[in-house]
């Protein structure tokens, strides 16, 4: 799996509120005592924000979409646990190459891999 950044609180102001916070200027604006913009100035939550969130848009979750799913990605480390238990440790060229059989058998061609073998990351 990809490295995962922990940011510290307060570095990015556009996004220092709770999700209880945002929740509820939501419904103060779909209940009509709230304009977009008293609600914003109200819970200190950006325009832009909450105007995104009252009509829908961007959804989904940031960034590119991952190759394997949790699933997957679980039974491929649980094999290589069991190797290790075996007292035979994989390394990390070794569990890219698994992660290739297993794309290769299930007929997957993923075009960011060259070759079909995973990165590092």
């Amino acid at each position: 799996m990809p490295r995962k950044h922990n940011r510290l609180l307060g570095s990015k102001g556009y996004c220092d509120f709770s999700q209880e916070k945002l929740e509820e200027a939501l419904e103060n604006v779909m209940e009509g005592r709230f304009t977009i913009r008293e609600a914003s100035m109200t819970f200190s939550i950006l325009f832009g924000t909450l105007y995104n969130k009252y009509k829908g848009k961007y959804g989904g979750k940031p960034g590119r979409p991952t190759i394997f799913s949790f699933e997957e990605e679980v039974a491929i480390l649980k094999a290589a646990a069991k190797c290790a238990n075996w007292g035979f440790p994989l390394t990390l060229l070794d569990i890219r190459m698994m992660s290739k059989y297993y794309l290769d058998r299930k007929g997957r061609t993923v075009s960011n891999f060259k070759n079909n073998i995973p990165g590092v990351d």
